[in-house]
């Protein structure tokens, strides 16, 4: 949904949305290329692009069906090429709208006048949709001559009357722009090390050869390429151990909710609300060195009923599953927030198995009480009369961080996490 909600910003393509279409397109890609909760595999195809290089790979990076990341490896998938990237295509179309690739890093100074490293990116775009592209954008722009790049200032290229050759270009730098000047048929893109680039811009010239041949065996990869059997969008990961020492229990309190008895933290920091068939406790708030509030915690235990059997039989593993992907389904369909860092799987703590569910959500912009993140980790147990009563129990456990980022450590539930070894019927 997150990366949905932000490309609409920006496509269908408008003049006037250009001025943040690069940063949009870099964030979104920057989330299919960093996440780790799907990576499905949606066709494969071998090429000559690439020499040693012809095994194409698209995979589906943000688990929503489509193939939308590409990457080109060796036969043994041992060694890939640098332009690797991210592609963007309308529901039921092979050719696509726009296309990333990767070209390694560069170093732009702060304020401080300290480096800093950012990626270089092109980008392409076919604005009218024949399937081939007419735009190209870059950010290996020195604008202002001090030898130093940019993640922000971006050097556009146009092809207005599709014709394949270059019209024109601009600069987009603060969210001004400035027409490139042509000399002699020549662009001043003003890229770094452009007066040592023996490859110059020039009026008609082709505006994107390369991305176009991408382009194609992308197209070609989802039309005739091996498509493997797809699996589900969220790993499985059977039997994982969580370290769940008990080592921090002074203050903690017996509850029971229906048959379910467990220990829970409590004391003043912690508020509590609770009836007979469900329970929240609140608290843990720790704080920045402003002391400003930086993270929250809550745990919230219910008891639920199965009314039907998804299955023909009462089977607690396949339930659980089901159940678990209910949820991912219902959570994607909430635009309030981009679900992230999704894992799935089974783990047993004193005797108990939890079917877990792990995740983050991310609120962009956040939610009225300053939320921005919070990492949640459901538990699923089943009590031994399961299959008579159909009843089972649902923990979660919650860090929610009410600041720009928080980081692992921060958004970290291991004490919460200890509720599991304190859970009984």
């Amino acid at each position: 949904m997150y990366i949905d909600r932000h490309i609409a910003h920006v496509w269908p393509w408008r003049d006037n949305t250009r001025f943040d279409a690069f940063a949009i397109i870099t964030d979104v890609t920057e989330k299919l290329r960093y996440t780790d909760a799907y990576g499905n595999e949606i066709a494969t195809l071998m090429t000559d692009r690439f020499e040693g290089l012809p095994l194409l790979v698209l995979t589906d990076e943000d688990g929503d069906g489509r193939a939308d990341f590409y990457v080109y490896y060796n036969e043994r998938r041992e060694d890939t090429t640098q332009e690797f990237g991210a592609f963007y295509t309308e529901p039921n179309k092979v050719a696509p709208y726009w296309l990333v690739f990767n070209s390694g890093p560069s170093i732009e100074l702060s304020d401080e006048g300290d480096p800093v490293m950012y990626w270089v990116n092109y980008q392409f775009v076919d604005r009218n949709r024949d399937s081939s592209f007419d735009t190209y954008a870059v950010n290996n722009l020195d604008y202002d001559g001090d030898g130093q790049g940019s993640a922000t200032d971006v050097l556009w290229l146009y092809d207005d009357d599709f014709d394949g050759g270059l019209d024109w270009g601009e600069h987009i730098v603060d969210g001004v722009f400035q027409k490139i000047p042509i000399v002699e048929g020549v662009f001043q893109t003003r890229r770094l090390g452009e007066e040592m680039d023996e490859h110059k811009f020039r009026v008609g010239d082709p505006i994107g050869e390369f991305a176009d041949l991408i382009a194609a065996d992308i197209g070609k990869a989802l039309t005739d390429g091996d498509r493997p059997e797809i699996q589900p969008s969220v790993p499985y990961s059977p039997g994982y151990s969580f370290p769940v020492e008990v080592d921090d229990l002074e203050g903690w309190r017996d509850y029971r909710v229906g048959d379910l008895r467990l220990r829970l933290p409590a004391g003043e920091e912690w508020s509590i609300k609770s009836s007979e068939e469900a329970l929240q406790i609140s608290g843990g708030r720790r704080f920045d060195e402003t002391g400003a509030l930086l993270t929250s915690d809550a745990i919230m235990v219910d008891r639920d009923v199965m009314s039907d059997p998804i299955f023909g039989e009462w089977v607690a593993a396949e339930l659980a599953t089901r159940y678990r992907e209910w949820e991912i389904w219902n959570m994607r369909q909430d635009e309030e927030f981009a679900l992230a860092d999704v894992q799935m799987g089974d783990t047993t703590v004193a005797d108990n198995t939890f079917y877990f569910l792990r995740h983050t959500l991310l609120y962009d912009p956040p939610v009225e009480n300053g939320i921005r993140r919070i990492r949640q980790e459901l538990y699923l147990v089943f009590p031994t009369d399961f299959a008579e009563n159909h009843a089972f129990y649902k923990l979660f456990l919650m860090r929610y961080c009410v600041q720009d980022l928080c980081d692992n450590d921060e958004l970290d539930v291991s004490f919460l996490r200890q509720v599991l070894s304190q859970v009984s019927f």
